[in-house]
């Protein structure tokens, strides 16, 4: 939380565009016991708070430096602001020819919770997110879809919350590649609180 407090000071400090460096690790189909890095690509973050000099620079470098183009998309029961935030992603990665990721993130920014009032526990809200899921899959037709970001934190502020956002994902899953039989869907997780080293939290590990 100190280190993401920190990124949130910067980026209203100096109102530029902040590039994480992702890359996405998965299984190869021939031997399961082996990682291999497919795609290197950064994240932009991009508001109306940054100026289009700034805009253009970023995605120059993005473009530049990325094999794969990555929108993090806000979504929560009542928005439906996130659907539309990532058409400008998809955009750029196909008029330039990238591989095209959605990272789904329905946190609160200091992640002390989901975004809202509402609860993976209740059927209509996991019913509406699994329709959402689908609808993004279909429109966009993304290479990877990461169905949760930072989720550890979300298995410490509501365990029960978590419990049924896993069966959830395990649902969502089978149902997404059966319409995408090559699509990677997997979830992120806070580095530093898996391992007991987020001084933020005061917990132990989450990876147990």
């Amino acid at each position: 939380m100190q280190m993401q407090n920190r990124l949130f000071k910067i980026l209203n400090k100096y109102r530029y565009v902040i590039l994480i460096l992702l890359v996405w690790i998965f299984f190869s189909c021939s031997k399961s016991e082996d990682f291999y890095f497919k795609e290197g690509g950064s994240l932009l973050w991009i508001n109306q708070k940054h100026n289009d000099i700034a805009i253009k620079n970023a995605v120059q470098h993005t473009l530049e430096n990325s094999s794969i183009i990555i929108a993090q998309v806000h979504w929560s029961p009542n928005n439906r602001s996130f659907f539309d935030n990532a058409e400008w992603y998809f955009t750029l990665a196909k008029d330039h020819g990238k591989s095209f990721m959605i990272a789904v993130d329905w946190q609160k920014a200091n992640r002390s919770g989901a975004n809202g009032d509402w609860s993976f526990k209740d059927k209509t809200t996991a019913n509406l997110f699994k329709k959402d899921m689908i609808k993004l899959l279909n429109a966009y037709n993304p290479d990877f879809i990461n169905l949760g970001v930072e989720v550890n934190y979300y298995a410490m502020t509501s365990s029960d919350g978590f419990r049924a956002f896993a069966s959830l994902f395990r649902e969502l899953k089978v149902e997404l590649k059966q319409l995408k039989p090559d699509i990677k869907v997997g979830l992120s997780y806070q580095l530093e609180l898996l391992y007991g080293h987020h001084n933020g939290w005061n917990k132990t590990n989450t990876h147990a």
